[in-house]
Order: structure tokens, then C-alpha cells, then sequence
């Protein structure tokens, strides 16, 4: 057995209809490229998608794919009122996949051309992304085939010099790089396993990974449970933007609230705006996904129509109100922007965190006395100052 790469991937994914995970991942990001789109409206009038691993384009279904969804964005009203253009370079290894990806973006390779089929590796073009995308605002989307996408391949944009924003979207499979964790303690005990260890082990150093400190952990399985194992793996992954990107959140790609998550996206972003703005697009699906599944069940039990679903994981008020306090106190008297505030909640709380739950929780506050908020409209609402007002 020996890492998979982007190349790997089976034609037949895209011989079937998109499944549940990958519908999921979809409406995660076209959902969020609208909001992208529309908060870098005033600087620039086109904005840059990249699409890495980009597939067929389209499923045998008829589904659109990743770049197609992208691309299609451009016939939105709204972002025609905007006068804002949106250019996709769609970046494809196989050479079955090239052929299905270049005649489902045909119509958008005519001028004005929206669309890009850019045959090869992501490796392969990384450099000149980096390059031209530099004064443009860039969205990167990669979702390979297997466990994520390496540090060393990113590295071009990682050290990039911009004057425009950049931000990404990686898929990130925690499962399956703690498995190669165990190959790599596998092959210490076993010889005949060496060659494949090595490989593993190599793709985790190259991932920001030190396999010792997840292959050690497998000796007392008491001791470190699963998601711990996950947890190490995710967080030395996200370690490695830090020092580009401020603001780094992971995205369950997940059918509901409670269910154990398929895979991870990680978000990366310069912006506080970015960051909060991809949590409440997610944290809304979620929730949508949490209320089908209630009232599937109540359905199933007779009691479709008596109740409203209600969600069944919700942050308590209290435990909210404490942590917005607490966000806006260490600002310390000048106060910080209420995007700020917004931003060291989703951090603390993820996407359970819904945007009406902040909301309730700052109405509160600011009735009791306890925080004091600058004029809020609708063009300054992420601008306006939050203090922390002690009694």
C-alpha cells in the first residue's frame, strides 16, 4: 500500500451522481464564493477561482462539479448588477477528466472567457498562480483524492508577496493520515512493511506531521482515544498557515450536527470578515441539515406535524454571553470592531455558532449594561465598536 496521489482518483467518481459528502462540500463552497464575491465587490471587479483538482466538471447525473459551480456564478443577477466578473482556471492531471472538464466549460471559453482548462498537476502550475494572482483577489479551492495536499506544494503561495487578498480551501481527510500514522509503526515492527512506512511517513513530514507523535500515541489506545489522534493531526496541518493566514477554521463535511464528520475543509483567510462570514455559511447549512433530519424522525414516528423541529446542539445563552464578555474585556477600554468580537467567538465556538445566536447574545448584553455598541446600519455594522463596560 502507498500514498495516493491526485492522479489516482477513479474515473468512476464522476460516472455517478455526486454523493451525500460531496453535495455537502458543494454547497459549502458556492454558498461561501457569493459572500466572497460580494465583500471584495469595492476592490477589484474580478475576482480569481482556482480549482486545483477540478475532475469532470460535471457528473454523469448531469450535477455540476467544483469549477463548473464557480464559473456559473457569473450569471448571477446580483453579481451582474455588480458589474464583477468571475475567472476560473480549472487545473486537471487526468487525461479522461480533461476531455469531460473542457467540454462542460466550453461555453464559458468564449470572449468574454470566464474559463480556464489547465491540463496537468496542481504542482505543476502553482508557481505561476502565484504569480499572476498577485494583484487579483484569489480563491483556492483544492479537494484531491486522498489524504490532503502537501506543504511543500503550497509553498510558492505560502511565501507570495500580494497586494490583494488570497485565501483557501483545502480538503483534509484526518482519518486517513492517523492510518498512515500506523503504517509507520507498522513498518518499525515489521520489516517487510519498511518501504511502505517510509512512504507514509515521508507524506506526513511533507504535511506538517511528525508520525512519531501519532504512531507513539498507538501503543495505548486506553489512554489516547481516536479523536485525539485526529485532533494532533489537524491542528500540526493548520499549524503550517499560520505564519500566512491569521485566521484558520475546519469545516465538517458531515450529514448532520451530530454525526461524525467524512472529512475536513480547512478555510485559511487574511480577514476576520472571511473567517466569520465562511462559519455562518456552514453553521447555517448545519442547521438546515440538523432540522431535515428531526423532522425526518418525527415523521417517521408519527409526529411529523405536531412539533416544529427544534436543533438539537445549541450553545446556552449564558455560556455565550460569558465568552463575549470575556472577548470584548480584553480589548481593554478602546473596544474592538464588532467583526472582531464576531471572530474571537467563531474561534472559541466553531460552527456551532450560528450568526442570530451572537446576535441575541450582544442585544442582551448591550440591554443590560454590560456592553456599550457603536451606530449600527447596514454600512457599518461589521465597523461598529463593541466595549466592554464593567460595573
Amino acid at each position: 500500500m502507498v500514498p495516493k496521489k491526485a492522479s489516482d482518483q477513479p474515473e468512476r467518481f464522476f460516472n455517478e451522481g455526486p454523493s451525500e459528502w460531496a453535495q455537502i462540500k458543494h454547497k459549502i463552497l458556492s454558498g461561501y464564493l457569493r459572500v466572497f464575491v460580494y465583500k471584495l465587490q469595492r476592490a477589484s471587479d474580478t475576482i480569481l477561482v482556482v480549482d486545483g483538482f477540478a475532475g469532470a466538471g460535471r457528473y454523469a447525473d448531469g450535477s455540476p462539479g467544483s469549477p463548473l459551480l464557480a464559473v456559473e456564478l457569473n450569471q448571477d443577477l446580483a453579481m451582474k448588477d455588480r458589474g464583477i466578473a468571475i475567472n476560473v482556471h480549472a487545473i486537471e492531471q487526468d487525461p479522461e477528466c480533461v476531455k469531460s472538464l473542457q467540454e462542460a466549460l466550453q461555453p464559458w471559453t468564449r470572449v468574454p472567457q470566464r474559463a480556464w482548462v489547465m491540463p496537468g498537476g496542481f504542482a505543476d502550475y502553482v508557481d505561476e498562480i502565484a504569480a499572476r494572482s498577485a494583484g487579483i483577489p484569489t480563491f483556492i479551492f483544492l479537494d484531491p483524492f486522498g489524504a490532503g495536499v502537501t506543504i511543500d506544494s503550497l509553498q510558492p503561495l505560502l511565501n507570495s508577496v500580494r497586494s490583494a487578498p488570497l485565501e483557501l480551501l483545502l480538503r483534509v481527510d484526518a482519518t486517513l493520515l492517523t492510518r498512515f500514522a500506523g503504517q509507520v509503526r507498522k513498518g518499525r515492527d515489521h520489516p517487510e512493511y519498511r518501504q511502505t512506512a517510509e512512504a507514509f511517513a515521508d507524506l506526513l513530514k511533507r504535511m506538517n506531521i511528525d508520525p512519531d507523535v501519532i504512531s507513539d500515541s498507538l501503543e495505548d489506545r486506553r489512554q489516547w482515544l481516536r479523536h485525539r489522534r485526529r485532533e494532533v493531526v489537524l491542528s500540526r496541518y493548520q499549524a503550517a498557515f499560520a505564519k500566512r493566514f491569521a485566521y484558520a477554521q475546519y469545516l465538517p463535511v458531515r450529514p448532520t450536527h451530530g454525526a461524525a464528520p467524512k472529512y475536513y475543509l480547512l478555510h485559511v483567510s487574511e480577514s476576520p470578515h472571511g473567517y466569520v462570514m465562511m462559519n455562518d455559511v456552514v453553521s447555517k447549512l448545519l442547521e438546515g441539515q440538523d432540522l431535515q433530519e428531526q423532522s425526518r424522525k418525527q415523521n417517521r414516528s408519527g409526529q411529523g406535524n405536531l412539533f416544529a423541529p427544534v436543533p438539537s446542539l445549541r450553545i446556552p445563552d449564558s455560556e455565550i454571553d460569558s465568552a463575549l464578555l470575556d472577548a470584548a474585556e480584553a480589548k481593554g477600554s478602546r473596544g474592538a470592531e464588532f467583526i472582531e468580537i464576531r471572530a474571537a467567538l467563531v474561534r472559541r465556538f466553531g460552527t456551532t455558532l450560528r450568526q442570530k445566536d451572537h446576535n441575541a447574545a450582544l442585544k442582551r448584553l448591550r440591554d443590560s449594561g454590560r456592553l456599550e455598541i457603536g451606530p449600527v446600519t447596514n454600512s457599518n455594522y461589521d465597523r461598529a465598536i463593541v466595549r466592554f463596560l464593567r460595573r
